[in-house]
């Protein structure tokens, strides 16, 4: 079965590769905005995972969300967090991030996912066209 809808949303999903370092994670939104991308998508991980000696570094501060999503609204587009600390959740909302992804580490993770869903962040039209992607692709897949 193919879908008559098919509407596409770019985002760009810069993750943790900025490895903490806030001028290239700025960097990154910068080029990606560039790029003419529909939303941009950072990580923050769960607690722990800023514990190991490896991670320590990578955390970003809560200031550079709040210029970062400032920046990016300013330009019209969307701003996400694939988010893993349910703990971050409320200062997030107060920031005014637009949308949650979940890890796939994290799907059967129901305490995050309750919170994620309670959230006051309403299924807004680019939300709705993501969601509505996301099922054309799955039913072409079936």
């Amino acid at each position: 079965m193919i879908c008559k809808y098919w509407i596409f949303v770019i985002i760009a999903e810069i993750g943790n590769n900025h490895n903490g370092i806030e001028k290239y994670a700025q960097e990154y939104v910068e080029k990606c905005l560039e790029a003419e991308v529909d939303a941009i998508l950072f990580h923050i991980r769960e607690k722990d995972f800023y514990k190991n000696n490896q991670n320590k570094k990578k955390e970003l501060s809560d200031s550079f969300y709040k210029k970062a999503i400032k920046f990016t609204k300013k330009k019209e587009k969307q701003f996400g967090i694939t988010i893993a600390d349910p703990l971050k959740i409320p200062f997030l909302e107060n920031i005014g991030v637009d949308f949650y992804k979940i890890l796939s580490q994290d799907i059967t993770n129901k305490n995050l996912i309750k919170i994620v869903l309670k959230t006051k962040i309403s299924v807004q039209k680019f939300n709705l066209k993501y969601v509505i992607f996301s099922i054309c692709v799955l039913i072409k897949s079936t």
